[in-house]
C-alpha cells in the first residue's frame, strides 16, 4: 500500500479491472485474449490541498481507466511484466502522480490457483 506524510496527499485506488488482452510468452497462449486482472495504487501529491470541489483540481481517475481499459486492443505482449509497466506508465503520466503500484494477475493459469501475477512499484522520476 502507498503512503504519504504529505498533507494534500491522495491515493486512486483501481481495484480488479478485469480484461481481456493478448499476454503469454507460450503459442497456445498467442491463439485468443486471456482473462487478466487488474489492480493499481496511485499516488497522488498535488501542490496544494483541495481547495474546491472542481474536476481540474484532481487526476481525471476516469481518464486513467479508459487509457487502461485500451489495453485489450494492444498488440500481443509475451510477460505480465511488459502489461504491469504499461499500466504504470498510463498512471505515471499526470505530473500529481508522484508513484503507482500495479497488480496484474491472469486468471487461467493453473486449475488449482485462482490467479498468477506480478505486482510492480514505480516512482515517478524527479
Amino acid at each position: 500500500m502507498l503512503a504519504s506524510n504529505d498533507n494534500a496527499a491522495r491515493v486512486i485506488v483501481f481495484e480488479d479491472i478485469d480484461l481481456a488482452v493478448r499476454i503469454g510468452a507460450y503459442a497456445s497462449e498467442r491463439l485468443k485474449a486471456q482473462r487478466v486482472r487488474i489492480s493499481a495504487e496511485v499516488l497522488v501529491l498535488p501542490d496544494a490541498a483541495l481547495t474546491s470541489d472542481r474536476l481540474a483540481e484532481v487526476v481525471d481517475y476516469d481518464a486513467l481507466h479508459r487509457r487502461i481499459l485500451a489495453l485489450a486492443e494492444a498488440p500481443h505482449v509475451d510477460l505480465q511484466e511488459t502489461l504491469a509497466e504499461a499500466v504504470a506508465r498510463i498512471c505515471l503520466a499526470p505530473p500529481q502522480v508522484a508513484a503507482v503500484e500495479v497488480y496484474v494477475r491472469k486468471l487461467d493459469v493453473y486449475p488449482d490457483c485462482a490467479s498468477v501475477g506480478i505486482r510492480i512499484l514505480r516512482t515517478r522520476k524527479r
